[in-house]
Order: C-alpha cells, then sequence, then structure tokens
C-alpha cells in the first residue's frame, strides 16, 4: 500500500486508515510495556535484564522513529480522541522510571566487573534518550510541563558516561544528549517559552544533591543510593555540558529571540533563581560542616558542599550571565530593563557590599552573608573552604560584570532625563 505525502511532509491518508495503523503500533507496543513494568516492580540489577530492556527499547525506538520521520501522528488529525497522545504520554512516563532505576543500578558497577557492566549501561542509556526525543518531536506535548525530570535523565547519563570512561559508544550517548538538549531549547523557543526551559534547567540543578528531612546526603529519584563519587559525577556532567558552545548557541539565539516586552519579566525570573540559590547555599553551609558530611560518607572525597558550589559557580553562573549577557535592550524596553537590572543587583548588594567596606572584617562579613558561618581572621573554616571561597567570589564577580554591561546598554537607550534619575 502506497500513500502520498503532503506538503508538510506527513502522511496524506484518511481517518480509518490512520486509525489502522494507530491500533496496530498500540497492539505491538503495549505488551512491551507491560514487560518493562514487570521490571520496574522487581530489583534491578546488571545482567539479562537490563540486556532485555535494551532490546524492549530498541524495537520501540524504531517504530517511534517511524512515527517521527513519517509524521504519521498529527495531533489536529488525531481521530482517537487524545488515546493515541495518552499512550505516548504513558511510553514517555516508563522511560523516566526506567532511567531513573538505571541510575540506581550504577553505584553497583563500581564493585563489580566493569568491563561486563558498562557497554550494557551505555546501550540502555542511548536507546533512553532516543525514546525522549522521538517522542518530543513526534509531540511535545508528550513532555509536559515537568521539564525538571527530562534535564535531569540528561545529565545523570552523562555523569554515567563519566564513570564509565572505557566504554565503547560513550561519544554517541553524548552526542544524543547534546542533541536532545538543544532540542528542547528551539523547541520552547519556538513556542515563546524558553524561560521555563532555563529556568526548569536551574532548578534541576538543586535537586542533584538536596539532603531530605533525615539529613540523607542524596535525595534526588535518579541518585538514591549513590555514592560521593556519583555526585560529584553529576556536578562534573553539568559543568561539561553548560560551557560546551554546541550547547551554549542554541540558548543564546534562544534569549536573544525574546520579545522585548519580555526581556525585563526575564530579568526578574532569574533575580528569583539566583535569591533561591544564595538561600540554598546559606542554608546547606550552615546545616552541613564538613566534618558531619564525612559522618555522613566515611569514603567522601569532596564536601558536598563544595560540589554544590561547584554546580552554581562554574555551570549555572555560566547560563545566569549568557542570560544577562544575550539579552536585547532597546528604546522601548530600556526603563524596565534598567529597573529589573537594579533590582537583580540589589540582590547581589546585599553581600558584595561587605567587600567595599574597609574594615578588617569586611571580607569575613562577606562570607557570613553568603554562608551563614562565621570564619576565623583569615577567612578560612573548614579544611577546603578555600575551594568554596574562591568559587562564591567568582559567581559575585562574573553576575556583576553582566549586570553592568546590560544597565549601561539600557542607560544609553533611555531618554536622557530617565537616565540621569538612575544616576543619581
Amino acid at each position: 500500500m502506497q500513500f502520498q505525502k503532503k506538503g508538510d511532509g506527513s502522511i496524506d491518508m484518511n481517518a480509518e486508515t490512520r486509525k489502522s495503523v494507530f491500533d496496530f503500533f498500540v497492539q505491538i507496543v503495549e505488551p512491551l510495556l507491560r514487560e518493562l513494568n514487570i521490571y520496574l516492580k522487581v530489583e534491578m540489577e546488571v545482567g539479562f535484564a537490563l540486556l532485555h530492556i535494551c532490546t524492549i527499547f530498541c524495537a520501540t525506538n524504531k517504530l517511534l522513529v517511524c512515527f517521527m520521520g513519517e509524521r504519521l501522528y498529527i495531533r489536529t488529525e488525531d481521530t482517537s480522541r487524545g488515546g493515541l497522545l495518552n499512550f505516548f504520554k504513558l511510553i514517555y512516563c516508563i522511560v523516566l522510571s526506567v532511567s531513573a532505576r538505571i541510575m540506581q543500578v550504577w553505584p553497583s558497577t563500581f564493585d563489580t566487573d566493569k568491563g561486563a557492566n558498562t557497554g550494557v549501561l551505555h546501550r540502555i542509556a542511548k536507546e533512553l534518550v532516543l525514546a525522549a526525543w522521538y517522542l518530543s518531536e513526534i509531540e511535545y506535548e508528550v513532555v509536559g510541563t515537568d521539564l525538571e525530570s527530562l534535564w535531569l535523565m540528561m545529565f545523570a547519563f552523562v555523569a554515567l558516561r563519566l564513570s564509565l570512561l572505557y566504554s565503547l559508544g560513550q561519544q554517541t550517548l553524548f552526542s544524543e544528549i547534546l542533541h536532545l538538549g538543544c532540542h528542547l531549547v528551539n523547541v520552547l523557543s519556538e513556542l515563546c517559552q524558553v524561560h521555563n526551559v532555563i529556568f526548569s534547567l536551574c532548578k534541576m540543578a538543586r535537586s542533584l544533591v538536596l539532603p531530605d528531612s533525615q539529613g540523607a546526603m542524596i535525595s534526588s529519584k535518579f541518585m538514591n543510593g549513590a555514592s560521593s563519587l556519583c555526585c560529584e559525577a553529576y556536578a562534573k556532567s553539568m559543568n561539561m555540558v553548560l560551557c560546551l558552545q554546541e550547547f551554549r548557541h542554541p540558548v543564546y539565539d534562544a534569549i536573544v529571540s525574546i520579545p522585548e516586552g519580555n526581556v525585563s519579566g526575564c530579568i526578574q525570573r532569574l533575580k528569583t533563581d539566583i535569591s533561591e540559590y544564595l538561600e540554598w547555599i546559606k542554608v546547606e553551609s550552615s546545616l552541613l560542616a564538613e566534618t558531619e558530611c564525612r559522618k555522613l560518607d566515611p569514603k567522601n572525597s569532596r564536601p558536598h558542599f563544595d560540589i554544590k558550589v561547584d554546580i552554581l559557580a562554574r555551570g549555572l553562573c555560566d547560563i545566569y550571565t549568557l542570560v544577562l549577557d544575550s539579552l536585547a535592550v532597546t528604546a522601548g524596553n530600556s526603563g524596565l530593563v534598567g529597573v529589573s537590572v537594579n533590582d537583580l543587583m540589589t540582590v547581589l548588594r546585599l553581600s558584595m557590599s561587605n567587600l567595599v567596606i574597609v574594615q578588617p572584617e569586611s571580607f569575613n562579613g562577606f562570607l557570613y552573608t553568603v554562608t551563614g558561618r562565621v570564619y576565623d581572621g583569615n577567612g578560612i573554616g573548614p579544611k577546603n573552604d578555600f575551594i568554596s571561597i574562591h568559587l562564591v567570589l567568582l559567581f559575585f564577580f562574573c553576575l556583576y560584570v553582566s549586570c553592568r554591561s546590560l544597565y549601561q546598554q539600557a542607560l544609553s537607550l533611555m531618554p536622557l532625563n530617565t537616565s540621569r534619575k538612575c544616576l543619581e
């Protein structure tokens, strides 16, 4: 049977034929999903189970590629009253669930034969990333509003790649992850929702190493049972992706395309996100001294607080400054942009004001406003805190430079009287 294609690339078929194709797809995939649900109900181990799961997703992805490539599904022509869309969402939920279980299995590979385990972990991670990409390409509504879980899955698999360096196919896995991340940014940009994808990424970073109510160091569903080595791999994965030009270019293009009337709102949202991060750093630093961290994890090679600051200063600071440096300032929005940047500077000024005071304890005062901890006369607290301190300084300095540049752009485009009032 041959079908003709429409101008938009989708296959032209009548409602009855389309329903038959969809029913056939469901009949094939549904038994595979039942098998996956069985595996999700038992404790998963490296071995035959993972090989079988990998085979299931490989088969499912071949069918999804047909839907994506031939544009078999178009939501406006869906005659199933949302039935097929819900089926795609079911597949996506299982993708996330299996991904979480894979990351729980990951730490066990540190104490077993890596050569026998790393290959299957990379293969199944690649198939899961491809499944998420195909589903989002078929219909973005499949992903929904929970972008944090998708970001978390991607960075979890980058961390997996970093920890299993000598596995075959690791570069292919990383390429697919990077492609999915860029795809998300581009799709949300087309929907004028780029701020959602950017700030969901920032919010996701907080969930990597947050303690739970019992004081456990790792609370994310992707990291239950993981060691501090896994935790450090997550920090490295964040820094690696967020600093790549291949990822930064789509983000830059998306930020530049933000309508001028929405620029000030983006800065306000950035201010809120930065405020939350600074509060996060202060609470964590106050609650968890390094000695307490080591009691929770005797094998810890690096303080968890330092890893958190690493995520903030190296990775997310790059995104924050990229957003500020990419925003388009015009004569029409310069006034609102100036006000918003000033509000953001107010948040930073609460801590930075201590650095311009000529007093012996000014630097320690700065550290106290950021961390909530008292340091000695040399600005030194517990062992290894020097690493965290210089990263905190880097974070504030980079944000200050970007804010200053954006504010000067806004001033240069304001009416003369308005700019003079802003400088008073």
